[in-house]
Protein backbone atom coordinates (compact mmCIF):
# COMPACT_ATOMS: atom_id res chain seq x y z
CA UNK A 1 0.00 0.00 0.00
CA UNK A 2 1.28 3.48 -0.88
CA UNK A 3 1.51 6.16 1.80
CA UNK A 4 -1.03 8.17 -0.21
CA UNK A 5 -3.55 5.33 0.11
CA UNK A 6 -4.05 5.80 3.87
CA UNK A 7 -7.40 7.46 3.06
CA UNK A 8 -8.72 3.95 2.38
CA UNK A 9 -7.93 2.97 5.98
CA UNK A 10 -8.70 6.16 7.93
CA UNK A 11 -12.12 7.76 7.49
CA UNK A 12 -13.11 11.24 8.59
CA UNK A 13 -16.00 11.60 11.01
CA UNK A 14 -19.53 11.68 9.55
CA UNK A 15 -19.80 15.37 10.53
CA UNK A 16 -16.65 16.25 8.54
CA UNK A 17 -17.79 14.18 5.54
CA UNK A 18 -21.22 15.89 5.59
CA UNK A 19 -19.67 19.36 5.85
CA UNK A 20 -17.34 18.57 2.95
CA UNK A 21 -20.15 17.17 0.76
CA UNK A 22 -22.26 20.25 1.47
CA UNK A 23 -19.40 22.60 0.59
CA UNK A 24 -18.53 20.60 -2.53
CA UNK A 25 -22.14 20.79 -3.70
CA UNK A 26 -21.84 24.58 -3.82
CA UNK A 27 -18.86 24.47 -6.20
CA UNK A 28 -20.02 25.06 -9.75
CA UNK A 29 -16.85 23.93 -11.56
CA UNK A 30 -16.63 20.64 -9.69
CA UNK A 31 -20.23 19.82 -10.53
CA UNK A 32 -19.82 20.99 -14.13
CA UNK A 33 -16.88 18.68 -14.88
CA UNK A 34 -18.45 15.76 -12.99
CA UNK A 35 -15.81 15.38 -10.26
CA UNK A 36 -16.88 13.56 -7.13
CA UNK A 37 -15.44 12.96 -3.70
CA UNK A 38 -14.53 9.31 -3.32
CA UNK A 39 -13.03 9.10 0.19
CA UNK A 40 -12.32 11.52 3.00
CA UNK A 41 -9.89 10.80 5.81
CA UNK A 42 -8.44 13.05 8.50
CA UNK A 43 -6.74 15.78 6.46
CA UNK A 44 -7.05 13.73 3.25
CA UNK A 45 -9.38 13.79 0.30
CA UNK A 46 -9.47 11.45 -2.68
CA UNK A 47 -11.66 12.43 -5.61
CA UNK A 48 -12.39 11.05 -9.06
CA UNK A 49 -13.00 12.80 -12.36
CA UNK A 50 -14.76 10.75 -15.05
CA UNK A 51 -12.89 11.01 -18.35
CA UNK A 52 -15.74 12.76 -20.20
CA UNK A 53 -15.31 14.37 -23.63
CA UNK A 54 -15.89 17.83 -22.09
CA UNK A 55 -12.65 17.61 -20.07
CA UNK A 56 -10.44 16.01 -22.74
CA UNK A 57 -8.15 17.51 -25.35
CA UNK A 58 -8.62 16.72 -29.04
CA UNK A 59 -6.07 13.88 -28.80
CA UNK A 60 -7.83 12.15 -25.92
CA UNK A 61 -5.73 13.27 -22.95
CA UNK A 62 -7.21 15.06 -19.98
CA UNK A 63 -7.10 18.84 -20.37
CA UNK A 64 -4.46 20.44 -18.14
CA UNK A 65 -7.02 22.99 -16.97
CA UNK A 66 -9.31 20.23 -15.67
CA UNK A 67 -6.37 18.43 -14.05
CA UNK A 68 -5.24 21.64 -12.36
CA UNK A 69 -8.71 22.69 -11.21
CA UNK A 70 -9.53 19.36 -9.64
CA UNK A 71 -6.10 19.07 -7.96
CA UNK A 72 -6.76 22.50 -6.45
CA UNK A 73 -10.17 21.28 -5.30
CA UNK A 74 -8.79 18.11 -3.66
CA UNK A 75 -6.18 20.13 -1.75
CA UNK A 76 -8.81 22.56 -0.59
CA UNK A 77 -11.09 19.76 0.56
CA UNK A 78 -8.33 18.02 2.51
CA UNK A 79 -7.39 21.28 4.21
CA UNK A 80 -11.04 22.17 4.83
CA UNK A 81 -11.57 18.74 6.44
CA UNK A 82 -8.74 19.48 8.88
CA UNK A 83 -10.19 22.73 10.21
CA UNK A 84 -13.05 23.51 12.57
CA UNK A 85 -16.65 23.99 11.42
CA UNK A 86 -16.47 27.80 11.35
CA UNK A 87 -13.50 27.90 8.97
CA UNK A 88 -13.34 27.90 5.20
CA UNK A 89 -10.25 27.82 3.01
CA UNK A 90 -9.26 29.75 -0.09
CA UNK A 91 -6.34 29.08 -2.40
CA UNK A 92 -3.59 31.70 -2.13
CA UNK A 93 -1.18 29.96 -4.53
CA UNK A 94 -1.35 26.79 -6.59
CA UNK A 95 1.49 25.29 -8.61
CA UNK A 96 1.28 22.06 -10.56
CA UNK A 97 3.80 20.14 -12.62
CA UNK A 98 2.34 18.01 -15.39
CA UNK A 99 4.58 14.95 -15.37
CA UNK A 100 2.87 12.80 -17.99
CA UNK A 101 -0.09 13.07 -20.31
CA UNK A 102 -3.21 12.61 -18.20
CA UNK A 103 -4.29 9.41 -19.86
CA UNK A 104 -6.33 6.70 -18.22
CA UNK A 105 -9.92 5.80 -17.60
CA UNK A 106 -10.27 8.43 -14.89
CA UNK A 107 -7.98 10.89 -13.12
CA UNK A 108 -7.73 10.42 -9.35
CA UNK A 109 -6.81 13.38 -7.19
CA UNK A 110 -5.32 13.05 -3.73
CA UNK A 111 -4.90 16.00 -1.41
CA UNK A 112 -2.99 15.40 1.82
CA UNK A 113 -2.78 17.82 4.73
CA UNK A 114 0.62 17.54 6.39
CA UNK A 115 0.09 20.09 9.15
CA UNK A 116 -2.51 22.85 9.24
CA UNK A 117 -1.32 26.35 9.99
CA UNK A 118 -3.32 28.93 11.90
CA UNK A 119 -3.59 31.18 8.85
CA UNK A 120 -1.61 29.66 5.96
CA UNK A 121 -1.26 26.00 5.11
CA UNK A 122 1.18 24.67 2.51
CA UNK A 123 0.47 21.23 1.18
CA UNK A 124 1.26 18.78 -1.65
CA UNK A 125 -1.15 17.22 -4.12
CA UNK A 126 -0.95 14.36 -6.58
CA UNK A 127 -2.98 13.49 -9.64
CA UNK A 128 -2.95 9.91 -10.90
CA UNK A 129 -4.12 8.47 -14.18
CA UNK A 130 -6.33 5.62 -12.96
CA UNK A 131 -7.10 2.53 -15.00
CA UNK A 132 -10.14 0.26 -14.74
CA UNK A 133 -7.86 -2.54 -13.49
CA UNK A 134 -6.75 -0.41 -10.51
CA UNK A 135 -3.33 0.53 -11.90
CA UNK A 136 -2.30 4.16 -11.34
CA UNK A 137 0.41 6.41 -12.76
CA UNK A 138 1.36 9.80 -11.33
CA UNK A 139 0.52 12.37 -14.01
CA UNK A 140 0.84 15.59 -11.98
CA UNK A 141 2.30 16.78 -8.71
CA UNK A 142 1.53 20.08 -7.09
CA UNK A 143 2.12 22.37 -4.17
CA UNK A 144 -0.53 24.67 -2.81
CA UNK A 145 -0.81 27.43 -0.23
CA UNK A 146 -4.23 27.93 1.32
CA UNK A 147 -5.50 30.62 3.66
CA UNK A 148 -8.02 30.04 6.42
CA UNK A 149 -11.10 32.23 6.16
CA UNK A 150 -14.17 32.84 8.29
CA UNK A 151 -16.32 33.34 5.18
CA UNK A 152 -19.44 31.24 4.99
CA UNK A 153 -22.02 30.85 2.20
CA UNK A 154 -25.16 32.92 2.69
Amino acid sequence: MHVEDRTQQEQASPAVRNRLQKSSGLEGLTSHVGARINRVGPGREHSLLPARPEVKRQHGHMHAGATNAIADDACGHATFAGFDEESEVLTAEHEIDLLAAAAGDHPEMLGTLLRPGRTLTVRPSRVYGGQADGARTVVASGLQTLIRSDWSPA
